[in-house]
Formats: C-alpha cells, structure tokens, sequence
C-alpha cells in the first residue's frame, strides 16, 4: 500500500487506495477516530469529489505539480470535531474552550502565522479605511485569538506549546508571539510561579559507516585508458579529449572516470522548462541559420543589420528542429525565448563591430594529435561555432 507510484498519472488512485483502507478500518473501529466515526469517510469524499474537479485538467501536469496540488488540498482541508467529555482526547479550537478549564492543556503549530493567524485578509477596503471608520480589522481578530488563548491557560497547571522549528511553504520556523510574551513578560512578572522549561524535540540521526567508492589507479586501469584514447594502429582513437572532459579530469577525476571510462550516463528526465544544453543547442542552431547563406562570403555592417529582424522567426525555427512537437510557448518557455532573443541580437552586434569578415566555417570540429610522451598520442577536440576571418 505504502509504494510510491512511478508516474503521475497513479498518484489520484494511489491515495485512493490509502483513504479506502482507513475509512474501512474507521467502520471497523467502535469509536472511530478520536470519537468521530466518519471522520475518514468524510475526508474520502471530499477527496473523490476534488479528483473529480481537477483530474481532466491536471492530466499533463508533472508528479511535483499534483503533489504540490493535493499538499494545498489537505492543508486547507477542515473537520469538525465533536466527542464525549469523558471519552478519549479531546481535540477542541479556541472558541469551544471558552468556558472550559483544563488541568492539561496541549496547543499544536503554535507558530507565528498560525496562532494568530496571518493578517492577510481578502477585502476590498484598505485597512487605513477600515480602521478610520472603527470597521473590524485582523487587530480585533489578534485580541480575540490572545483572550482565549491566555483565558485558556490561567487555571492550567501543566501546559503544553509545541511549535515547529521547521522553514517551509506553510510555517517560517518561528514561535509564536505568544510564547515569547510568556517567557520575556509573563515569567519576569511572576517567576515563582511560571516554570518554564525548553526541549527541542528531534529525530535521531543514524550514523552509517563510510563506505567510499575507491577507484586506485593501477596498471589495469592504465592499460583501460590507453585501449579508450590513444591512438590506434589503424591510425583512429575510441575516444578523444574534448575541454568538458578535460575539465572533469581535473576537478573530478571520479566523475570522469564514471562517465568517460565506464560509460555511465544520467538518466533522461523529462522537463516542463527549456533546460541548461537544450537552450546553448537552440542558441547554437539560430546562429548557423542565420549565418548558412553567407557561408564563405563577406559579411559587413550591412549583412548584419539584415540579420536583426529575422532573429524571431530563427529562434522559433530552431526550437521546432530541438523539440519537435513537445515545445509549448508558454510560462518560462516564452521567457527563454526572449532572452534566446536577447542574446543572438547581441552576438550579431559585436560581429557588427568586428566586421568586416569572412565566414569560412559553422558548426565545426577541430582536432589536434597531441604526444603525451612514452609512445602514447591521443587527440583532442573542440567544436567550433563559426570560423571567421577578418578581412583588411
């Protein structure tokens, strides 16, 4: 029940599945959940009815975006809680506590932003106006969360804050006002009665062996990299040196070794956006349209001013050759369009100011034997965007 689905498109049914055990095991349970019998049906339901809203539209969407989607779902999802004063614990909000005394009392997310709760309030009228005219604001609203709060607490002997020390999208990690009044206030005020004591609550933290992946450079190894990139008797190489792989040799001789040596390769992913390589290859591909018709020719101020209005239509032609279909012009898409855009206009002006030129290459490689002594040769390599050659 608890294997995480693989794809998307699963997630809906796989919480499904979890939502129908539970609601099956609450039928099983004479008081249910904290004495709420249909607290997980309720909860189920409501979640059939939110996949049947969104499912149609979401349909695209990448397993971060549904998460993140069903994360706000839950979040903001409410139950009311209802159970025997006698029976259980007793899960209450502030207003059903109003005249009630406890003798222990434990308070959950007792963060800022959460108690009070944020000040953002959907209104059309700017808080300016509403308090000239004395019309209720998030400060009433504060006063009351402090009265219940503090009223709550006044005959408690034994109290609980627990508050998460955590930064993320729902909490920024800090306590609530209302503790630091209890401790910088209240317990200077009555420091024989108000024991405070504090305890960070954590999950143990596993210590595991160091099991480090050791590559020895050996005579085998040796032998390895000379079979992959020196020269052959035929006169040819399997690999070559290329400055990526050089500087993988010399900030990571690891890496190089898991990816040049042994061949290992990251596994594809697919993206919503245009990534780091996909956007140099479009860059790349707008040059050399651009620049094919004046292939060894001469190319002065003239050509490159020619060249400024056909920038778009390059930059979309080259993402059709990149994506195929799968391209969408949309969100951060469109805004790698631009800046594509943004670039190859400026490339285009600093050959305006080294013109005139000619162009004798696009999209080339260049390669070089280098003798490394002890009868070993290998060859590196380089692509080439353009070769050019200034003209007097």
């Amino acid at each position: 029940m608890f294997s995480i689905p693989n794809d998307a498109s699963s997630i809906y049914g796989y919480l499904n599945g979890i939502l129908n055990w539970f609601a099956d095991k609450e039928s099983e349970s004479a008081g249910g959940v904290f004495g709420n019998k249909n607290l997980m049906q309720h909860v189920h339901n409501s979640f059939s009815e939110f996949v049947n809203e969104v499912k149609t539209d979401t349909q695209n969407f990448d397993e971060i975006s549904i998460w993140q989607l069903l994360n706000d779902f839950f979040s903001k999802f409410k139950f009311p809680f209802s159970g025997e004063p006698v029976l259980g614990l007793q899960l209450m909000g502030f207003l059903e506590t109003r005249v009630l005394d406890f003798k222990t009392v434990i308070i959950t997310n007792v963060n800022e932003g959460v108690l009070p709760s944020d000040s953002f309030r959907n209104s059309f009228i700017p808080f300016s106006i509403r308090k000239s005219f004395k019309l209720p604001t998030f400060l009433n609203q504060d006063a009351i969360f402090a009265y219940h709060f503090y009223r709550l607490l006044q005959r408690a002997e034994n109290i609980f804050l627990i508050y998460n020390t955590e930064v993320n999208s729902s909490s920024g990690g800090e306590m609530s006002r209302y503790i630091l009044q209890i401790v910088y206030e209240l317990r200077q005020k009555f420091p024989t009665t108000i024991l405070l004591k504090h305890k960070l609550a954590t999950q143990g933290i596993s210590i595991f062996s160091d099991n480090a992946i050791v590559v020895n450079r050996n005579k085998v190894l040796t032998e390895k990299l000379v079979e992959l990139f020196a020269r052959q008797e035929d006169g040819g190489s399997l690999k070559r040196f290329s400055p990526s792989s050089i500087n993988s040799f010399v900030y990571c001789p690891f890496k190089f070794y898991l990816h040049y040596v042994q061949g290992l390769r990251e596994d594809e992913t697919v993206e919503e956006s245009m990534q780091a390589n996909e956007f140099g290859n479009v860059f790349h591909k707008t040059l050399e349209q651009l620049y094919l018709p004046f292939l060894n020719a001469e190319i002065n101020t003239d050509t490159t001013k020619k060249l400024i209005p056909e920038i778009g239509s390059a930059v979309s032609s080259a993402i059709k050759q990149e994506y195929d279909k799968s391209y969408v012009s949309e969100g951060e898409n469109y805004l790698f369009e631009k800046v594509l855009e943004e670039l190859v206009a400026k490339t285009i002006n600093q050959d305006e100011a080294y013109a005139p030129f000619k162009l004798i290459a696009l999209e080339t490689e260049y390669s070089q034997w280098v003798d490394l002594g002890n009868k070993t040769v290998v060859k590196l390599f380089e692509s080439l965007t353009a070769l050019t050659k200034r003209m007097e």
